[in-house]
């Protein structure tokens, strides 16, 4: 085991651990402190003193036992305007799309309630006319699955 454990620990999306175990790990540390580690058969524990911070999308799949010792911060969801903005900001300056590309798949997006990030995945992958005719075919599918499938519409 090694000397020294680390004071803090980040955790990004934290709503994407499916395996109950990391959750246990995770509740033993925070409370009541211990590390249990398993090392060629044998058990060894350990007293550690860690602070958590982790960040995640959605909290409803979290265990609500695990999420009692977090202090909690939302921030609000952006408006239809401000979604409009971020795609057409990042499809000029990330994507190297024209204002006037960025702007229809932008609006397209945004109206929809495309995540940002799968959007502007999703307008990278594909023509800006079959853009808007893939959001309108597929709006109740998981948008993963449409950036797929728009790398065979291509």
């Amino acid at each position: 085991m090694p000397p020294v454990t680390p004071s803090i620990l980040l955790i990004d999306e934290l709503d994407k651990v499916r395996n109950a175990q990391d959750y246990t790990v995770l509740l033993s540390v925070m409370d009541p402190g211990v590390l249990e580690i398993t090392q060629h058969g044998m058990k060894v524990e350990r007293r550690v003193k860690v602070w958590v911070i982790a960040a995640a999308n959605r909290i409803d799949g979290i265990p609500m036992e695990l999420l009692n010792r977090f202090v909690k911060i939302g921030f609000k969801e952006y408006t239809v305007d401000e979604e409009r903005a971020i795609i057409e900001n990042m499809l000029v300056k990330r994507r190297s799309c024209s204002p006037d590309v960025a702007k229809k798949i932008a609006e397209v997006a945004a109206t929809n309630r495309l995540e940002i990030r799968e959007a502007i995945q999703l307008a990278s992958k594909c023509d800006p006319a079959l853009f808007e005719q893939l959001v309108n075919t597929v709006k109740e599918m998981d948008w993963r699955q449409a950036a797929h499938l728009s790398t065979r519409l291509i």
